[in-house]
């Protein structure tokens, strides 16, 4: 189990559910399916003649059933440049605002290009006085380019997230790992420089189950901290990557028990300083096995 980046200030997230926003029957089952967290797609999942129904499918589970499913939802809008897209952002200002225990705490920006998309949408919300996140889909060669600046462009970001198909259609390469390397490693480095989250882009062929969580466990060596999936059957492999082993949790007890007996000051561990990396570390080891434990 790979170490990464400090626990963030919000629950710690390992996997999230995508659902199509055109499958109102669904979301519930999605965000009972044990994943962390759910994302209802309003964009690739949803035909362009559907797509005011499923906003209003949306729009219903927000003033709903949906403000007790005990997980974050989020929502990913169509692009925050198209008339859609702004419909989008309005309706769920307008049901948040409306309810203010709705499940729904976040939106997903996709093919965010530079910063000015989520300063917009940003204030946007503050105008609208709602509470929610925003997460950013960086998968083009524009966004990559400025996901530094992205990254860092709001408060209210949460995460970025790793597109993989969209990105290897613009730079002209295979949906493979070996080419698209560097660009997730600019993912990764724009999201630990911002201290949000970095989420992996879902994996899609459902039958390869081997090659998959050899990926998973190259991804989280990389530096992602949770990864995105199209079926519930891809939680439970997640979770049990981002699992730390005994030994793991054990070596963090450790570290965590020496630095508080040093009490803030210098502290030792086997003739070795303990630093605050190692610290931030060795907290969310334990916050990932309270995960795994159900106590997170």
């Amino acid at each position: 189990m790979p170490l990464t980046d400090p626990t963030p200030e919000h629950p710690l997230i390992r996997s999230w559910l995508f659902v199509p926003g055109s499958r109102p029957e669904r979301f519930a089952k999605a965000c009972a399916s044990g994943a962390d967290a759910v994302i209802i797609d309003l964009e690739d999942a949803v035909a362009p003649e559907r797509k005011d129904t499923a906003r209003a499918a949306v729009v219903a589970f927000m003033t709903g059933e949906g403000g007790c499913v005990g997980i974050p939802v989020f929502v990913r809008l169509n692009d925050i440049r198209s008339l859609h897209g702004i419909r989008d952002l309005l309706a769920i200002c307008e049901a948040a605002q409306a309810n203010a225990g709705s499940a729904v705490s976040g939106i997903m920006l996709p093919k965010v290009s530079c910063a000015e998309d989520l300063t917009f949408v940003s204030e946007a919300m503050d105008d609208a006085n709602v509470p929610l996140r925003i997460g950013a889909l960086i998968e083009t060669v524009a966004g990559l380019a400025q996901a530094s600046a992205i990254a860092k462009a709001s408060g209210r970001l949460q995460f970025v997230m790793f597109g993989g198909a969209d990105m290897a259609l613009d730079l002209r390469v295979p949906m493979e790992w070996g080419p698209l390397l560097s660009a997730r490693t600019d993912v990764v480095r724009a999201a630990a420089g911002a201290k949000v989250d970095a989420v992996d882009m879902p994996w899609i062929d459902l039958g390869n189950k081997a090659e998959y969580e050899s990926e998973m466990q190259r991804s989280f060596s990389l530096g992602f901290t949770s990864r995105a999936a199209i079926h519930p059957s891809q939680i439970t492999a997640i979770h049990a990557a981002l699992t730390p082993s005994d030994v793991e949790i054990a070596r963090a007890r450790e570290v965590m028990s020496a630095w508080e007996n040093g009490a803030g000051g210098v502290a030792l561990l086997d003739g070795k300083l303990i630093e605050k990396p190692l610290i931030a570390q060795a907290g969310r080891i334990l916050s990932l096995a309270e995960r795994a434990a159900g106590k997170g």
